[in-house]
């Protein structure tokens, strides 16, 4: 099974909340539990991500999502002994 890794931030919460019903809906069963990359406080957000019953929640080290999920992303993988040998999505 892949391992997913969710970048996202509380910026756009009614799409957010419309790929976590689509996700838990469609994808769940196939995929281990995820990975979510987060930025934000909206307390709504923080219940969705709950919702996708994350492995790890990583708050961004950076405001703002851009790239630096894009040079991070590697950086959390590879000095995670837990997921260094997964498939990642």
């Amino acid at each position: 099974m892949l391992q997913p890794f969710i970048c996202t931030c509380d910026k756009r919460i009614n799409s957010f909340r419309i790929f976590v019903e689509s996700y838990l809906k469609s994808a769940k069963v196939f995929l281990k539990r995820p990975i979510v990359y987060w930025q934000g406080d909206d307390p709504e957000y923080h219940r969705l991500i709950d919702l996708l019953d994350p492995i790890e929640k990583i708050e961004q080290s950076n405001k703002g999502l851009g790239y630096n999920c894009i040079w991070e992303f590697p950086k959390i993988i590879n000095e995670s002994e837990e997921y260094k040998q997964d498939s990642i999505l």
